[in-house]
């Protein structure tokens, strides 16, 4: 709403990415307010957004492209101010020259690029002495470092206040003294994205969580083990691509990552362990591969957007609450012949009226219908087609398919394969026939349902 921050005393505020307006006079008056981040995704800014913020100093912005104002001339309230010596936008890296041009941005006297360090560290050359040297480390907003690390270069990581981005991947470090156990990336306070060294197999319990602004991580493929709380309260998270490894989670591994939309697990995961999604929000289907035998306790409670679940051939065990306030379920596809060991409480009493459990045979159906906790549901249907549809799943999904900033990514293992993009509402926007290999096709952000053969994705792109 508009001026909903308007007088109050905050003196920094980052808007979240997802946020395409601020509307009038939100952050007017703000006269303590000194820095202001706008997110990738902001598309327009209405009249005094900023009107009268007289001590604001920075103002960074991560859209390559400048934003719309209502009115270039007043460029919310910024215009105003713009011309004092003080104030600095800081523009993403090699557009410098299009907000100079750019109507109502070019009124800026102090200009800067983000900028990008890339740095070898060594013991005898530490990262600390590297960003000492830097002249603007303010300026620093994404980091590639290679060499061997030290926790002490972890922390030295901490002095660039506006990084955004650390790739560690071709890092090496110790394995007797890992860098990375005990160290929390919510530390620093502006990552949007993080990739793990490739040499890690274990991501440490804890490493990120809290860390409410990462939207992004890239997992090394030899990863066998994410530990307790890994990921939990990682608020912005939107999905994430599990390694195809023999992986193990731990307990509230994701537990409060409200933005996650997706999550596909490895064909080689048993266990759904307690709390592990606890609090998704944003989760709309949950398919477990045939592998998984537990699903355990309140692993989806509160996961109140999710509407369909498809039990693996192998689920055993659904334990207490597993599924608790998932207000939205309506659908239940059970592979498994026979009727998976249950409490009463791993639903609710609403989805026994409300949920229908598809099955293969009337066969199933009459065992689930004879066992507690299955005899209460209300609706059951027989569909004697879900089996091939899963195995047809399984045997023709040789892809990788997530979103990037402003690109879909595609890793295609077969040797011709059929790809198209659709709008959620079904709109054909792209197709092609693509020989195996890595893509990364341009795409607006937003959501898309991208099928590859017979198998289908749903991709949000940043």
């Amino acid at each position: 709403m508009g001026g909903a921050f308007a007088r109050t005393a905050i003196t920094e505020v980052t808007i979240p990415d997802a946020c395409e307006e601020i509307l009038y006079g939100a952050f007017a008056n703000c006269k303590s307010l000194e820095t202001v981040t706008l997110p990738r995704s902001m598309k327009k800014m209405s009249d005094k957004a900023f009107g009268d913020c007289k001590v604001l100093k920075t103002v960074i912005v991560t859209n390559p492209t400048p934003v719309v104002a209502d009115k270039a001339e007043d460029l919310a309230g910024l215009a105003d101010l713009s011309a004092m010596n003080a104030l600095t936008l800081i523009v993403p890296e090699g557009t410098k020259a299009a907000y100079a041009a750019a109507d109502g941005w070019k009124a800026f006297a102090n200009v800067s690029e983000m900028l990008t360090l890339t740095a070898e560290v060594s013991a005898e050359k530490p990262l600390e002495g590297i960003i000492t040297a830097l002249t603007t480390p303010e300026l620093y907003r994404m980091v590639k470092l290679t060499g061997t690390i030290t926790s002490a270069d972890l922390e030295a990581l901490t002095q660039l206040p506006r990084m955004q981005e650390l790739d560690l991947g071709e890092v090496t470090y110790d394995a007797e003294a890992n860098p990375l156990e005990g160290f929390n990336f919510k530390d620093y306070a502006q990552l949007r994205k993080l990739t793990y060294p490739k040499q890690l197999t274990t991501i440490p319990a804890s490493s990120c969580v809290n860390a409410m602004l990462l939207e992004e991580v890239v997992l090394p493929e030899g990863v066998t083990d994410i530990e307790e709380e890994a990921f939990s309260y990682c608020t912005a998270l939107r999905s994430i691509a599990l390694p195809q490894t023999a992986l193990n989670l731990g307990e509230s591994v994701f537990h409060g990552c409200a933005s996650l939309e997706s999550i596909t697990f490895p064909d080689s995961i048993e266990l759904i362990p307690d709390y592990g999604f606890f609090d998704c929000v944003s989760l709309q289907e949950v398919r477990f591969p045939k592998k998984v035998a537990d699903i355990g306790e309140e692993a989806f409670a509160n996961c109140s957007h999710i509407k369909q679940v498809l039990l693996g051939e192998s689920v055993n065990e659904i334990k207490s609450m597993a599924f608790f306030a998932c207000d939205a379920l309506e659908t239940i596809t059970t592979l498994r012949q026979e009727p998976p060991v249950t409490p009463e409480d791993a639903f609710t009493e609403e989805h026994y009226k409300t949920v229908t459990v598809v099955v293969a045979s009337e066969e199933i159906k009459e065992a689930y219908q004879t066992v507690d906790t299955w005899r209460n549901f209300k609706h059951y249907k027989v569909d004697p087609t879900i089996t091939s549809i899963v195995q047809i799943a399984e045997e023709t999904s040789t892809a990788t398919v997530y979103g990037i900033a402003a690109a879909l990514y595609l890793e295609l293992a077969d040797a011709e394969s059929l790809v198209s993009i659709y709008s959620p509402s079904g709109l054909q926007l792209a197709s092609h026939y693509l020989p195996a290999g890595t893509y990364e096709l341009p795409l607006a952000e937003g959501l898309y349902i991208v099928t590859i053969n017979q198998s289908s994705y749903k991709v949000y792109v940043r």
